[in-house]
């Protein structure tokens, strides 16, 4: 695992490509340093009856896919906050301040 935190990093279009999110995630984050930022860009799903038509869920590459509450979900799972959304596919996370 490499030695260098960053206090940005971006994620354009390839969370959906994670087989294991979860561990993916995780690995990110460690990289991330306290109050770092995660700039994630991913499509996400609104409404369930939908899905079938959804261009997105097309792609035989994407093997995950998100919602609003999965990424609300994120915040405690991996003690982060949301500052910033479009609501559809740009989210802005914050790497809260472990307390001491």
């Amino acid at each position: 695992m490499p030695q260098q935190k960053y206090q940005f990093i971006t994620a354009t279009e390839c969370f959906e490509h994670f087989h294991k999110p979860l561990v993916e995630i995780e690995k990110i984050l460690e990289l991330l340093v306290e109050e770092g930022i995660l700039a994630l860009m991913t499509e996400t799903w609104s409404e369930i009856e939908s899905l079938n038509n959804w261009h997105y869920i097309r792609d035989i590459t994407h093997v995950s896919i998100f919602n609003i509450k999965t990424m609300e979900w994120m915040t405690s799972k991996f003690d982060l906050e949301i500052i910033y959304t479009n609501g559809k596919n740009v989210f802005l996370f914050r790497k809260k301040k472990r307390s001491r």
